[in-house]
């Protein structure tokens, strides 16, 4: 969750190499992968819309807004995270797109692909991660997201991915699979869930009892809680169906 998992930094020694990696990461995506290769015009607005767009990961994208913080028009912001994905730098994450509720959300939302290159766009390789911290939290999300994505890629399972959201409700990761029920997925960095932790996935779960529900934690054991699955991050992937590399 601090420095990711690219394999340079996974095997530095000490926290000092990791960070002066990842920076140095971050510097040759810039320098070498984008404006060598003519893909932008003007470096300082990317290099802006980097840092932007590395804070509001995991958020909802609002093209317009982007384009006001960054002093850029929204048609240029949309094809710089056309950039990100085409570099493999990120992905989006789509509204779910079957009807559940009125005023559902269709703005997507974007992470990038690894926990430390985010961190180091966005300027907080040095600051710690306390768990109870919302930051906590959204690293949390952040790295189980990608580890889910990538499982996916390696076992070709053909998981489709997406988020659920209205104004008053939101549910991080909804999962089709192919055969079988889809997934509606929760994510809590606590060690000690409660009710109103899962008042999303219950909200849901009266409407579509068919779904599949699983919050995954920092619970030291897997429980069952209205029918809502309470997973320890350790047994994640297995829960998910997604075991199988690691």
């Amino acid at each position: 969750m601090l420095y990711g998992t690219l394999p340079e930094v996974i095997t530095s020694p000490d926290i000092e190499t990791k960070q002066k990696t990842l920076r140095s990461y971050v510097e040759t995506y810039l320098k070498e992968e984008i404006f060598m290769e003519g893909l932008v015009r003007q470096l300082p607005a990317f290099q802006k819309f980097l840092t932007v767009a590395a804070s509001e990961n995991g958020n909802l994208l609002s093209w317009a807004n982007l384009a006001a913080d960054i002093g850029i028009d929204a048609k240029t912001i949309r094809s710089y995270f056309k950039i990100l994905e085409d570099t493999l730098i990120g992905f989006l994450l789509p509204a779910y797109e079957k009807s559940l509720r009125k005023q559902q959300r269709t703005h997507p939302k974007f992470y990038f692909f690894d926990t430390g290159v985010k961190r180091a766009l966005a300027h907080e390789l040095t600051l710690p991660l306390s768990q109870g911290t919302s930051e906590y939290g959204n690293a949390f999300e952040h790295f189980w997201i990608t580890e889910i994505f990538r499982q996916n890629q390696y076992l070709e399972k053909d998981y489709k991915f997406s988020y659920f959201g209205t104004p008053d409700l939101e549910i991080d990761l909804v999962i089709e699979r192919p055969g079988k029920s889809t997934l509606m997925v929760e994510f809590k960095s606590t060690t000690n869930v409660k009710e109103r932790d899962l008042s999303g996935l219950k909200s849901i779960q009266r409407d579509y009892p068919k779904f599949d529900y699983i919050c995954i934690s920092s619970e030291p054991r897997k429980r069952i809680s209205n029918s809502i699955t309470i997973c320890p991050w350790q047994e994640a992937l297995e829960t998910l169906g997604l075991a199988g590399l690691k």
